[in-house]
């Protein structure tokens, strides 16, 4: 039951994902690109980045400390969305939605 209950936040996490990309490409957007270009890019850098999560033995962490540089633009990126709870909110929101869906499960 756990697994189930756990597995149908995907479709939460699938539908908001969606609403990220649109957000992300609606700044591309404000900033110049084309609506099409823009939506393009989001989608296949999701894509690309997607594929890595499938294709590489490496763990997550050590994809995910491999795409920056102490320093560079993705640090920077990565620490303004944790100041802001950007990330953080993702875990809280999956959660309620994990509650709402088993209001008597321990978490």
């Amino acid at each position: 039951a756990h697994s189930f209950e756990t597995a149908v936040v995907f479709g939460a996490m699938s539908g908001a994902s969606v609403f990220l990309m649109r957000h992300l490409a609606a700044w591309y957007e404000a900033e110049g690109l084309n609506p099409a270009v823009a939506r393009s890019l989001v989608a296949e850098t999701l894509r690309g980045n997607a594929e890595v999560f499938l294709q590489s033995d490496k763990s997550l962490d050590a994809i995910c400390n491999g795409v920056g540089t102490p320093g560079g633009i993705t640090e920077q990126m990565v620490s303004h969305l944790r100041q802001d709870g950007a990330l953080e909110s993702w875990h809280h929101a999956m959660t309620s939605i994990l509650h709402r869906i088993a209001p008597d499960r321990k978490l």
